[in-house]
């Protein structure tokens, strides 16, 4: 039995416009449409907005999920900067630190560097050497006192060299211009890595997966490896002296 064919041209021009719509479907023979309508433009920018929206999400959500869920220290980016201006007030004497130069500063948070303290003491440095919480940005220039602005770093450090080459060099330019114009007082710090600071503790005979090993190597990651000092743009030096462990 021979089975009907159906050869009118109506039906033909259906089953060829149904062949081609399956190869549109398959993507082999069919170009891409591109819809260039005003409203179709303006709905493809907000679907890029919504995935980088989302995305920057993801990238919070990442980096709250480097902060320990015990609520021990939140791990330390390798490098950071800290900057302010200063405006020069009336009757500035650089030989007399101003009890400010503007409002919000405050004291630094001590726990901060008694944390770390606990670690180098159970490291064995304990007796050689003692941090400080120090204000990245000075109190009297607005810093904070909180995890934001305050690292630990040898109270020698900051009443010696610290003091001469950085504090009192942002005096001496301070007292150079006049009352009223500005001067940006940053630093730049380098910190250790994560494979630095693991590095820092096996050698110190520390096993990774000890209860501990995250504490101390999230502490040791907030104290600089170094520190730049960069006054109106010109950098004063790199001091290594920041880092207590030789």
């Amino acid at each position: 039995m021979r089975i009907p064919s159906n050869s009118s041209p109506e039906k033909k021009s259906q089953l060829k416009a149904t062949e081609n719509n399956q190869k549109s479907k398959g993507g082999v023979e069919a170009a891409p449409f591109m819809d260039n309508r005003p409203e179709a433009i303006a709905q493809l920018k907000l679907q890029a907005l919504a995935n980088n929206s989302h995305r920057n999400q993801q990238i919070a959500q990442l980096q709250a999920s480097l902060s320990n869920s015990n609520g021990q220290d939140p791990i330390q980016l390798a490098r950071q900067e800290y900057k302010t201006v200063a405006k020069k007030p009336p009757g500035f004497n650089k030989n007399n630190w101003p009890a400010a130069l503007s409002n919000g500063g405050g004291d630094a948070d001590s726990s901060i560097s008694q944390k770390v303290n606990e670690t180098l003491k159970d490291m064995g440095w304990g007796g050689k050497v003692k941090l400080m919480s120090a204000h990245m940005i000075p109190n009297r220039l607005g810093g904070k006192g909180n995890n934001s602005n305050v690292r630990p770093w040898p109270d020698t450090f900051e009443k010696g060299i610290w003091e001469t080459e950085m504090e009192s060099k942002f005096n001496d330019e301070l007292d150079k211009i006049n009352d009223g114009e500005e001067l940006q007082y940053k630093v730049i710090t380098n910190d250790l890595e994560d494979a630095e600071a693991t590095k820092v503790l096996t050698d110190a005979d520390y096993k990774v997966g000890d209860p501990n090993f995250d504490t101390h190597k999230n502490r040791l990651k907030k104290i600089p490896k170094d520190v730049e000092g960069v006054i109106g743009g010109k950098s004063i030096g790199v001091y290594d002296q920041t880092w207590p462990i030789k």
